[in-house]
């Protein structure tokens, strides 16, 4: 048996009735998750669809966000601005380190 876990955000459900109707709170639930938007059931599904497809049959044990990068950004406070790393080239560079490395 495998056991995996969504933690959704706020999706746009009849759950959400009062807060989707209250303009100030939809609003307000915008402002708090960085995609500036609330999760659509559809995209909570998918993510069901794909853990139980034979795509995710390797998984186990997960909990997945999907609530707009709200956890994962710490909201409300500012997100971090990194530089993107080329992956490609620092890849290619590591195996040829490592690769020379065995063949000294």
């Amino acid at each position: 048996m495998r056991v995996n876990a969504i933690a959704a955000g706020a999706t746009l459900t009849d759950a959400l009735g009062p807060f989707v109707e209250d303009e100030s709170l939809m609003t307000a639930m915008k402002e708090r998750t960085p995609l500036a938007r609330l999760g659509d059931a559809n995209e909570i599904a998918a993510r069901v669809l794909f853990l139980a497809s034979p795509a995710g049959a390797w998984i186990m044990g997960k909990l997945f966000e999907v609530d707009g990068a709200t956890t994962a950004s710490n909201w409300p406070w500012p997100i971090a601005q990194r530089p993107l790393i080329n992956a490609t080239k620092w890849t290619r560079e590591a195996i040829a380190t490592r690769t020379s490395r065995c063949h000294q």
